[in-house]
């Protein structure tokens, strides 16, 4: 294993030469920017992607550690202690509830079409995907939607003319034909019609348009894997103590032959994966849902917050927030989903942020905050935005990364810097601004504010400030390589480079924007 990264402060100087001075970065916050290195990220990602956090996961041994040692190196940085407890204590540690359990035998989804009705069985008619299960139980009428593919750029748009804003709705999960050929192009056409690569894309295109509830048919490929599929772990729910409603749609994977009645006169076979079909309102189907939930575990699992105090009496009051989210998926089948790249990368460049912040003098406050169950459903995101140690009013911008390490296609040499709509003029500039003249990370500045691209604003934590108003900024190389959400995401498939670049535009954004002139934003 390498070795951990020392707890203490560094004051090392390693001075770069930048041919234009931003606002607030003047040069003696140069070593600021010096202290962040490959070596240290590397450091960071080999300890919290090792076998011996067991992949992270919540409520967990692993997550602990993690939450533990992502405390220590902001003690060791000079990051403010902000929480404070019922004893009015104060702490790095935000804590979340959480309920662990199972979904038992009597969990059954209840097909009815006219006076017919279809009783399908967890495990082996169906399996559940998401486990931010407040709210779990639901029933409708669903709407069809072909593949639930938009990219319409290539003349194939499944929601297209729909309003499923709020409602269930069904599709397949294959890639489109038309007089047996593809009718994408040929990395995309591949892309949809692995049902793993494609997941989160399609979620995205579901969650975009406010689907409720997906239910996704898998291609017969897939399907011949079912039994394989059914983990016992599919069984267990984990839902936050809070009281506010899920972000994430609810989301199911049927069993094909179990659709064919659900699917009868749409012109589609969900066996075969053929057929023509109109993408159109089931509206003789209703699909009701009834969870037997058996609660094992209530537990507390840990944000993890540091504060860089602002030095401009007029503005240490408004904060800005970079982010990452630090849990993973633990031990599935006997091996580590060790999530390197998912994310412990992220991670890594928010501990190196972080340290460079408490070298500088930011105007406003900088909170940094690595966040549990972002995996379950953006749990520690929504307790942090919800209950804040802050007024909510008062943060400005957020700053988060997710899955930063990895090259993938199609942008393998680049990063993605992505605004939210909130701001997105200003904040274009702001990125523009920054990386050009301190962090010269790779951006691909076209793709970031083009669709499909802006539709990762929707797949992390950043969704959640968006939604309460807050803008935020998405760095990422993009959610789409081979080992996303597998054990095989390892520390020795990074590219630290390019965690290097990420965590210094992370750094120089954040100081840019703490330091900018009031109502900026």
């Amino acid at each position: 294993m390498k070795s951990l990264k020392a707890v203490l402060p560094k004051y090392s100087l390693c001075f770069f030469l930048i041919l234009f001075a931003l606002t607030g970065i003047a040069e003696d916050k140069v070593d600021s920017l010096g202290s962040i290195t490959v070596a240290e990220l590397r450091d960071h990602i080999f300890f919290l992607a090792s076998d011996a956090l067991e992949g992270r996961l919540i409520g967990e041994k692993g997550y602990d550690i993690a939450a533990t040692y992502a405390a220590s190196q902001f003690a060791g940085a000079g990051l403010m202690k902000l929480i404070k407890d019922s004893q009015d204590n104060t702490s790095f540690f935000q804590p979340v509830k959480m309920i662990s359990g199972t979904l038992g035998a009597n969990t059954k989804m209840y097909i009815q079409r006219g006076e017919a009705i279809e009783t399908l069985t967890l495990g082996e008619d169906f399996l559940i995907q998401k486990r931010d299960f407040i709210g779990f139980d639901m029933e409708g009428t669903p709407v069809f939607v072909g593949y639930g593919i938009e990219e319409p750029d290539f003349g194939w748009n499944d929601y297209e003319n729909l309003d499923v804003s709020g409602k269930m709705v069904i599709a397949y999960a294959g890639a489109p034909l038309k007089d047996g050929k593809p009718v994408l192009p040929e990395k995309l056409h591949k892309l949809y019609r692995n049902i793993g690569r494609s997941m989160n894309q399609r979620l995205i295109s579901a969650l975009k348009n406010r689907v409720s509830t997906l239910l996704l048919i898998p291609d017969p490929e897939t399907a011949k894997n079912w039994k394989a599929s059914v983990d016992l772990k599919q069984r267990g729910f984990a839902s936050s103590g809070q009281e506010s409603k899920p972000l994430s749609i609810q989301f199911y994977v049927l069993r094909p032959d179990t659709a064919v009645n659900l699917l009868a006169g749409t012109g589609f076979d969900p066996v075969s994966g053929q057929g023509e079909f109109n993408n159109s309102v089931l509206t003789d189907v209703h699909i009701k849902l009834e969870t037997d939930r058996q609660i094992t575990k209530e537990y507390i699992s840990n944000n993890v917050v540091g504060l860089v105090a602002g030095k401009d009496p007029a503005l240490k009051d408004e904060f800005i927030v970079v982010s990452a989210h630090l849990d993973h998926l633990g031990i599935q089948g006997g091996e580590v989903f060790n999530g390197a790249d998912d994310n412990a990368s992220g991670s890594a460049a928010v501990l190196e942020a972080a340290e460079a912040m408490a070298l500088s003098s930011p105007r406003r406050s900088v909170l940094f905050v690595l966040f549990t169950g972002e995996e379950g459903g953006a749990f520690g995101s929504r307790q942090f935005v919800v209950h804040p140690p802050v007024p909510q009013e008062k943060i400005v911008l957020n700053i988060n990364a997710d899955m930063i390490g990895r090259d993938s296609e199609p942008f393998p040499d680049s990063l993605l810097a992505i605004a939210s709509e909130n701001k997105r003029s200003q904040l274009n500039n702001l990125i523009c601004k920054v990386n050009e003249s301190i962090a010269k990370a790779p951006i691909d500045i076209e793709k970031s504010n083009s669709s499909p691209w802006t539709d990762f604003l929707l797949g992390s934590d950043q969704i959640v400030f968006m939604i309460h108003g807050i803008p935020a900024i998405l760095i990422t190389r993009g959610f789409l390589q081979p080992d996303y959400h597998r054990a095989s995401d390892d520390a020795d498939t990074i590219n630290y480079t390019k965690v290097w670049q990420a965590a210094r535009l992370m750094y120089a954004l954040a100081l840019e924007a703490a330091n900018s002139d009031p109502g900026n934003f």
